[in-house]
């Protein structure tokens, strides 16, 4: 059952929006800053004039609509990127806050323990950072960051350790101080075998991403490279881990689905040649947060095809 949405959530959602588009900002800087081999320390500027930017030019999208898509220096052209990662960014961190919202009903630790809803919310806000920045690194630059990657996959595999033995922890206590069938309950093996189930789906997240990456690294093997790179086994890793199954695999389709939609469309355009490569990250990005968002809903739509 879907709820309504509640009045005090608006201020919720607007602050998610300045937080994500804030958060773009930053993702803007980092690719920037990691393809050029920069210091990531000091304040941002120009590319063109290396004028650097004060306050109010550091406004994440109204700066770039009051500037008119041009530095207030030399006039020289803003890239139409900054903003649209900004605003990608801000959208996303807004589901986030409707997901977490509408998640709450069927989750009670989500709508109970504060602990529990903090490090499910960061969580996602990383990884749909992650997501975003990736795509946005790799259709400027034909690179995905390990410094977006590799942290991401380290917070994942820590949240999915939690995510195990936090809510199993406080069953334990619960039961254990309950009267009645508490006591029976863990004597039975009741909590065992939840935990066991936790497990599995854990190690099959697990075995999801090492499966994705080694695929990527096959396709790259018999291509001899020409079909992806590197950067796409590591973000096939952390989709595999972090969104586990079945949304991994659906994220994985809708990404070569896509792919390879726009590439057909590329060609007939004359943008591209039969045979020249197209990014792959943003299409594996693309895959990766509509599984994140929709997985089962996607997943029961395609199943009813066939009833």
């Amino acid at each position: 059952m879907q709820l309504p949405i509640s009045y005090n959530l608006y201020p919720i959602l607007l602050v998610l929006f300045i937080f994500g588009a804030c958060i773009g900002s930053f993702l803007n800087a980092l690719n920037y800053r990691v393809v050029k081999g920069k210091s990531f320390l000091g304040r941002s500027f120009c590319p063109h004039c290396k004028k650097k930017l004060s306050a109010g030019e550091l406004i994440p999208i109204l700066s770039y609509l009051v500037q008119k898509g041009h530095c207030t220096k030399c006039k020289k052209p803003i890239s139409p990127r900054y903003p649209l990662v900004e605003l990608a960014t801000a959208l996303g961190f807004v589901a986030v806050g409707l997901k977490v919202y509408f998640d709450m009903p069927t989750n009670q630790l989500l709508a109970h323990d504060s602990l529990y809803l903090t490090s499910y919310i960061l969580n996602i806000l990383i990884l749909v950072s992650v997501f975003i920045g990736v795509a946005a690194a790799d259709l400027s630059w034909g690179i995905i960051p390990d410094l977006l990657v590799f942290p991401a996959v380290g917070f994942n595999f820590l949240f999915r350790v939690f995510d195990i033995a936090y809510p199993n922890t406080q069953a334990y206590f619960a039961l254990q101080n309950a009267g009645g069938l508490g006591p029976y309950l863990l004597k039975s093996g009741y909590l065992t075998k939840i935990i066991q189930t936790d497990l599995y789906q854990f190690g099959f997240a697990l075995l999801l991403g090492a499966g994705i990456a080694g695929f990527f690294l096959a396709l790259i093997y018999f291509t001899r490279g020409r079909a992806m790179g590197l950067g796409d086994v590591k973000l096939g890793f952390l989709i595999g881990l972090a969104l586990g199954f079945p949304a991994g695999l659906i994220a994985l389709f809708l990404a070569f689905l896509t792919g390879a939609s726009a590439s057909v469309i590329l060609i007939m355009l004359g943008k591209k040649r039969f045979g020249e490569t197209v990014p792959f990250g943003p299409f594996l990005s693309l895959g990766a947060l509509a599984g994140l968002f929709f997985g089962p809903s996607l997943l029961n739509s395609y199943l009813n095809l066939f009833k």
